[in-house]
């Protein structure tokens, strides 16, 4: 330890500021054991010892010897004495010399009620505050829906779903922040919903070709889990029923639940077809993944039926849609793949499962 302390360039290193934290919480409590009224402030001890000569005593057995344990232990980890400490990412964009005037809350809380107000002005004070609020958060609400709404019509005249639209969209106004995956996982779920429920009576755009790959998908997994929930359901909700009448309905709800989610994701296959309007050919694979192709960036349509596929380069991305692989599409230029709760990759190579592959190449070889 003394090594690594005659090794110390002088910057603040995690080491150096536990260091001064505990030195200072010591001095701290050298401070308070000075305080005139510890001295008169009986404990129960033996010997009848007051509170001064009782924290005394527990210093001495137990945080001094706590304060040196963590103190031996920081200065000898290397990474405690090289480097300082990593704040979390959320404490990171709190200090700075603005946003540090939150500290003064305490202070004024404490002047506040220092005053002799009553219950009244304090009622009002507080209302006055919430309505402020309000209309700040309402502002700030508005300009993101609107940033929101410009972002998703952008990404829909691109070709885009209106799921993955929205999805883009939220992405491009909130940016990474740890609201984006939430607002996909809400977009997925009434995507979902409306795919299952109002998505049978949905009406197809005129002008466009849809193309089908659900016929030839392998389907065994989801089916079989709807089939192990809906089994498990009903035994399930008469032996809970007899212990608790609410957590019985609860779980019915949970399965109910769960049916929803696989069935919408069996739906959500036929009701997303490939779709080819005029100059762009959106693929789809259900709620997974999404892409939109420019015709005019495709390089080559390769008819992949009973050929195995060769092996992508090292430097090439290959896209994956459907559970077969029919057609080949290689590009010019990358192109996003969107997954299914935001974020996606580039992709060159795409492999297209399909039910009609003849007719997806009679359509796609003309403009190519």
């Amino acid at each position: 330890m003394l090594r690594r302390l005659r090794s110390f360039n002088g910057s603040p290193t995690t080491a150096v500021l536990v260091t001064a934290f505990v030195l200072a919480v010591a001095a701290l409590e050298v401070w308070v054991l000075t305080l005139p009224f510890l001295a008169d402030w009986p404990v129960a001890l033996p010997a009848g010892w007051n509170a001064r000569e009782a924290s005394i005593l527990l210093d001495l057995m137990l945080v001094l010897p706590a304060m040196a344990a963590v103190l031996l232990w920081v200065w000898s980890q290397p990474r405690f004495v090289t480097s300082g400490p990593k704040l979390p990412r959320w404490l990171k964009p709190w200090i700075k010399p603005k946003r540090l005037l939150y500290l003064l809350i305490p202070y004024a809380l404490a002047q506040l009620s220092a005053l002799d107000l009553g219950l009244g002005h304090i009622l009002a004070g507080i209302a006055g505050l919430a309505i402020i609020g309000e209309i700040f958060a309402f502002g700030i609400l508005a300009v993101k829906l609107t940033q929101l709404s410009r972002a998703t019509r952008q990404a829909k005249l691109h070709g885009s779903s209106f799921t993955t639209a929205l999805a883009v969209g939220a992405e491009r106004t909130f940016g990474a922040s740890q609201l984006v995956p939430a607002l996909g996982l809400v977009i997925f779920e009434l995507a979902q919903i409306y795919h299952f429920t109002i998505g049978w009576f949905a009406r197809r755009p005129s002008g466009v070709r849809t193309f089908t790959y659900h016929r030839h998908r392998d389907e065994t997994l989801l089916i079989g889990l709807t089939l192990m929930i809906v089994i498990e359901a009903v035994p399930i909700h008469v032996v809970v029923h007899h212990y608790s009448t609410v957590a019985a309905w609860i779980l019915t709800g949970l399965h109910a639940y769960s049916i929803l989610w696989t069935l919408g994701l069996l739906v959500s296959v036929r009701q997303r077809p490939h779709v080819l309007r005029g100059t762009r050919l959106r693929l789809s694979t259900g709620l997974f993944s999404e892409a939109v192709v420019e015709l005019r960036n495709v390089r080559e349509v390769i008819d992949a039926r009973g050929e195995e596929a060769e092996p992508a380069e090292e430097d090439e991305q290959v896209g994956k849609f459907g559970s077969r692989h029919d057609v080949t599409l290689e590009l010019h230029e990358p192109v996003r793949v969107h997954e299914l709760f935001g974020g996606g990759e580039e992709v060159s190579i795409i492999h297209v499962g399909l039910d009609a592959a003849d007719e997806f190449l009679e359509a796609l070889r003309p403009n190519v």
